[in-house]
């Protein structure tokens, strides 16, 4: 909901049930209570001298959407230390799509009413340098909250001031909540504009693929990315000093990217887009950029702080996935990240702060897939290959599982999927639901095909590879399915390399297409 200072915030009393897209009898209630917040409700009275109390500012990382209010890592430290032998209180202040300005408002705001004793700021480099940035605001994807967010600068007498995109219409915004409400429903103001720049453009200039990995490389001090960090850093410093005008401890937990710990489909899409233009992703990114970088400034600025990449990667090296389908940690990674949390608060405050462990970091690379967990024919009908998929497919469900869903991954409007490559033709086995029409695009180059869906039911298609694919380094390909004009009623049983056979007979009255081969 609109908010006049916050820009935006969680709406009181929201709450839904969420199921697991990989399986329907994980459910859990996605519940804000009545200032908006998940979890433990803010207090209205002090607090004991036994008592530690701890506030937790972020964004989606802190709201945790896919995870239990019980597995929350705010839920998990307030147990962790516990055990330890305090007595705690521990507040989760997250909103989605907050940036370091909006969370010093909210700490603002909040601080002289929960006097805590100890302050976490969760920190997602991959989009709150975006958020923080007024140079960047309203002109990139990254972030799609600039029209109605906050921005915080320093002006002339050294102090932080608001502004805000499109001052009219915000001032309106603020003050007059039918023009608010009106707005949203009549004109609602741009949140974030495509760079009008393709793939191909992008590279020929120089830059990388997308705009998304702007934030792993390095930039010259005029560049408006390179700018952008220095207001994140300034505006770190006013929370270390808020933390102090308060009384009290500042930590910092900086949260990785998905794709800087684990190779995701859409990771692998990137490095082909660039192999595609003769080019390596590698002379562009530096995935552990954001965290060499903020351990140097803690460091000099004497702020306490862990990061989350090294013993995320960790994790998933022994086979334990931390990220979940909406590509913010899962129950295990707020396992870990209540972990890393309770040993730093746990610290005496006459020791040495904590700081990143930078060569854990640079000597460790994002966990690659087991080629053996990675075959080049997936199965989909008994198995979700869920590593093989990135955003855009809604969920998976086995066949014989649920009425009505004959098993398989459920395509949105659009959706990435990265299939180990093999000799043959690319063959996918497709279920309709209703008639409409499927789209594959490899990532690369390779050939872009439509085809209609006449009627309800099974379909099959098999793409030759020539002329051959771009992949990976490792040797996936990447392809783009869209369905429409009904979202949700194509669901994908199977997609890989070997024979037709390999999938099992084909189903009564399955439709089949073979495309030809043609120029990329």
């Amino acid at each position: 909901m609109l908010d006049r200072v916050l820009g935006f915030r969680g709406r009181p009393g929201y709450a839904r049930v969420d199921v697991s897209p990989l399986d329907p009898t994980r459910q859990h209630e996605v519940r804000l209570d009545r200032d908006g917040f998940r979890g433990r409700p803010l207090p209205a009275v002090g607090k004991s001298a036994e008592t530690t109390r701890v506030a937790v500012f972020g964004d989606s990382f802190v709201v945790g959407e896919g995870v239990a209010a019980s597995d929350l890592m705010t839920a998990r430290l307030e147990r962790a230390l516990e055990v330890s032998g305090r007595k705690a209180e521990v507040y989760a202040l997250g909103a989605i799509d907050y940036g370091t300005g909006q969370e010093l408002l909210l700490l603002d705001r909040l601080g002289p009413r929960l006097r805590p004793d100890q302050i976490v700021l969760v920190l997602y480099p991959s989009n709150d340098v975006v958020n923080n940035a007024w140079g960047l605001a309203g002109a990139t994807t990254v972030s799609p909250g600039d029209a109605i967010r906050p921005y915080l600068a320093v002006d002339a007498a050294g102090r932080l001031s608001t502004r805000w995109i499109g001052p009219v219409r915000s001032w309106l915004r603020r003050h007059l909540t039918s023009f608010g409400h009106a707005e949203l429903l009549l004109a609602p103001p741009d949140l974030g504009r495509l760079d009008p720049r393709s793939v191909e453009a992008r590279i020929e200039a120089g830059l990388p693929p997308r705009e998304y990995l702007e934030v792993f490389r390095t930039h010259d001090e005029h560049d408006r990315w390179e700018v952008a960090w220095r207001e994140t850093e300034v505006l770190l410093r006013a929370f270390r000093d808020r933390c102090e005008a308060l009384g009290a401890r500042l930590v910092v937990l900086v949260v990785p990217s998905i794709d800087q710990v684990v190779m995701t489909p859409q990771r692998i899409g990137f490095e082909i887009e660039a192999r595609a233009h003769g080019r390596r992703l590698e002379d562009w990114v530096d995935w552990s950029l954001p965290e060499r970088r903020l351990a140097a400034f803690f460091a000099a600025e004497g702020i306490e702080a862990q990061a989350l990449l090294a013993p995320l990667r960790a994790a998933v090296r022994e086979g334990n996935p931390v990220y979940a389908r909406d590509l913010h940690l899962n129950e295990a990674g707020h396992a870990i990240a209540a972990r890393v949390l309770s040993q730093a608060l746990s610290l005496p405050a006459s020791a040495p702060p904590p700081g990143i462990d930078v060569a854990a970091i640079q000597s460790g690379t994002a966990v690659v897939l087991d080629p053996a967990s990675d075959p080049s024919f997936l199965d989909l009908r008994v198995a979700p290959y869920a590593a093989a998929f990135s955003d855009g497919w809604v969920d998976w469900r086995p066949a014989g599982a649920v009425a009505g869903h004959p098993g398989g991954w459920r395509l949105g409007l659009r959706g990435l999927v990265a299939v180990r490559a093999a000799d043959g033709p690319l063959a996918l086995r497709i279920h309709a639901l209703r008639p409409g029409r499927v789209g594959v695009s490899v990532l690369g180059g390779g050939p872009q095909r439509q085809v209609e869906i006449p009627r309800a039911g099974p379909f099959a298609l098999r793409i030759p590879m020539d002329p051959p694919p771009v992949l990976s380094e490792d040797g996936h390909l990447a392809l783009i399915l869209s369905g429409g004009p009904d979202p949700g009623s194509l669901i994908l049983q199977a997609i890989g390399f070997e024979e037709a056979a390999a999938a099992g007979p084909p189903a009564p009255g399955e439709m089949s297409v073979t495309f030809s081969a043609g120029p990329r």
